[in-house]
């Protein structure tokens, strides 16, 4: 019993600790998450981090294409980011108060997941900040922002409302949810009908999984299926 007791003391330290050490973090790296934790459950609550009023009113509106990290890449040469960003993850941030600045992007974030054993298509609101450096890329469409009615009266009525827009394009995409995760319902092809669906376009330099070849991304998702699969049987 002492023993126990003993090792319950030292575990309930290190997690003091491990507390401390992340209070005395810049808030903007506490609050920042990865593509990874996209799909955690206290992720899913699209207005956490929206204020209800403007920041700054020359930022609002201002819509980032992202690309994500799936790993660390640092110190990684241009050939390797070239081809991770053309299966990377891509999401669309919208600016609905004016906060990002030069180290993190905030606003609502949209964007589109898969279960990949089952081939399910997954739709995603989150108003987590995202650290630019944790990206691959970020660009923006042309033009680079759109503006809310004149019936919206705060940042959070506005994501209530982009959040329906954006849902309703996941809804006619996978046919009501039916259609899989393919070389045409995938995340980068959400982000392009998201966009044109704001009035803008995708810029140029950017490549989108199912622009060319739909085929080929339909073949990597069976074998990526299959393996998830035998994984699982074992």
């Amino acid at each position: 019993m002492f023993i126990v007791s003993k090792f319950s003391q030292k575990k309930q330290s290190f997690r003091n600790k491990s507390a401390n050490n992340v209070s005395h973090t810049n808030d903007r790296y506490a609050h920042s998450i990865k593509y990874d934790d996209f799909l955690r459950p206290e992720a899913m609550d699209v207005f956490t981090h929206i204020p209800m009023t403007t920041k700054n009113s020359h930022r609002v509106g201002n819509v980032y294409i992202l690309v994500h990290k799936t790993r660390e890449q640092l110190g990684a040469g241009d050939q390797l980011m070239c081809v991770e960003a053309k299966r990377a993850h891509h999401s669309v941030l919208i600016d609905v108060a004016g906060e990002s600045d030069d180290l993190e992007l905030r606003g609502v974030s949209l964007h589109l997941t898969a279960d990949v054993k089952l081939r399910k298509t997954i739709f995603n609101a989150h108003s987590h900040p995202v650290l630019r450096p944790s990206l691959l890329d970020i660009f923006k469409p042309n033009p680079k922002r759109i503006h809310p009615s004149d019936s919206v009266s705060n940042p959070r009525q506005w994501v209530n409302m982009l959040k329906l827009q954006a849902e309703a394009i996941y809804v006619r995409m996978t046919n009501y949810e039916t259609l899989p995760w393919s070389g045409i319902v995938n995340c980068q092809q959400y982000v392009r009908q998201l966009v044109e669906s704001l009035g803008l376009q995708i810029p140029d330099g950017i490549q989108l999984a199912g622009d060319a070849l739909p085929v080929i991304i339909n073949l990597g998702i069976m074998l990526i299926q299959k393996k998830a699969t035998k994984a699982e049987e074992k």
